[in-house]
């Protein structure tokens, strides 16, 4: 999300080196062979359910379908059927609501759905996802001693679903984390500025997001010099040296890499 994706669009993603010692850049040979891994991994998530996943979980198909009936009630039952005590709202995350929106992403632009039918389910989907956040409210951990995030969509940015899951995700383990979404850069660097944040994660979706993430990750060194940056998200497909070419401490997709890579920045 090998880790569990956190974005909707694509699978990648490796621990980053340390800050000072990370490469410049990805060979052309070695970006195309992250994208047929991501390929292989995308089609074996498909083919094959996760073992932790219950013997009669629904399938992406089936939940989707739900979400396009209009039906709340079946599929937010579905979304809580996929649950596994053991390891919580992660694997409903990154096994069922992901895949669910990157199929639908699929069918619209094959012309399989209209733009309100889209626009609906995706609602669907984040209504599901405050459901479970009200579910799981009694598990969440109280913030731990340093471990203060904001994650924040890059300014001009509308995929909202990676980021958001993440929150959730960092702070059923002891995060306070705030987000902010369709904000200015104004208001994250006003944010950032306020709060000792030890980490601040970014998420970018699409090659046109560069220049203003390049600016905002310049602006957010002066306005919290003290935070560590990590670059998150489909762009990281797309262009896998952006991270190191914005300036970000790290950069990665893979939720579990994230979460490794934030805890190493926790004071000791």
């Amino acid at each position: 999300m090998t880790g569990q994706n956190i974005v909707t669009q694509g699978k990648a993603g490796t621990l980053p080196a340390a800050p000072h010692d990370r490469p410049t850049g990805i060979g052309h040979d070695t970006a195309v062979q992250r994208l047929a891994d991501q390929v292989v991994m995308r089609l074996a998530d498909r083919l094959h359910p996760h073992p932790d996943l219950p013997s009669d979980a629904v399938t992406v198909d089936a939940f989707v379908a739900a979400l396009l009936d209009g039906d709340d009630t079946l599929s937010l039952s579905m979304a809580r059927a996929a649950e596994n005590p053991r390891v919580g709202r992660k694997l409903i995350y990154f096994h069922l609501l992901s895949p669910a929106s990157e199929r639908l992403g699929e069918m619209w632009e094959n012309d399989e759905v209209s733009f309100l039918q889209l626009s609906m389910a995706a609602g669907r989907i984040f209504s599901i996802l405050r459901q479970l956040r009200r579910d799981g409210a009694a598990a969440v951990q109280p913030p731990r001693p340093g471990a203060l995030a904001l994650f924040a969509t890059v300014p001009g940015e509308d995929h909202t679903l990676g980021v958001t899951m993440a929150a959730d995700l960092f702070r059923d383990i002891g995060w306070h984390v705030d987000l902010r979404c369709g904000v200015t850069q104004d208001q994250l660097l006003t944010a950032a500025g306020d709060c000792p944040y030890t980490v601040i994660g970014l998420s970018a979706g699409h090659p046109a997001s560069v220049p203003s993430l390049i600016r905002l990750t310049a602006a957010l060194r002066a306005a919290a010099p003290a935070a560590r940056i990590i670059l998150s998200g489909h762009l990281l497909d797309l262009m896998p040296g952006v991270g190191d070419l914005c300036g970000a401490d790290a950069a990665m997709t893979d939720f579990d890499s994230l979460q490794a890579v934030a805890e190493t920045y926790l004071p000791a």
